[in-house]
């Protein structure tokens, strides 16, 4: 018995020690990849959503990491648990809850009714 108890403990670290290894996990992630791109509400409010957490709420306008140059267009964004926070470049920050079903991005605050934005698929071009 007093030789079983040290055995088993090496066994015991053994296996746990197997399973280990040295590369990061990364199963947090901050925005949800489905509200990644084009949304309008209304003809009126547009929303271009970037995967690294910035975008735009200007129709047209592509904005970069360059802050100094997009001060009116740019925003942040990042999601979690079903929340979405937008940051705009005034520093105003804005938090909603949401939902992604199919083409369709709805968002509420707590004090107003449910708003919906539609992806948008392809721009028209005017000719």
């Amino acid at each position: 018995m007093k030789f079983l108890i040290p055995t088993l403990s090496i066994f015991f670290l053994a296996i746990l020690g197997s399973g280990c290894n040295n590369e990061p996990v990364n199963t947090f992630q901050n925005n949800d990849p489905a509200l990644v791109g084009k949304w309008v509400r209304k003809n009126r409010y547009h929303l271009h959503l970037y995967e690294n957490g910035i975008g735009s709420k200007e129709k047209g306008v592509e904005v970069t990491e360059d802050i100094t140059k997009f001060k009116k267009e740019r925003l942040n964004w990042v999601t979690f648990n079903n929340n979405f926070v937008l940051i705009n470049s005034d520093e105003k920050t804005m938090g909603f809850s949401y939902q992604v079903k199919g083409d369709t991005f709805f968002m509420r605050q707590p004090e107003d009714g449910i708003e919906y934005f539609v992806r948008v698929k392809e721009e028209k071009t005017p000719e």
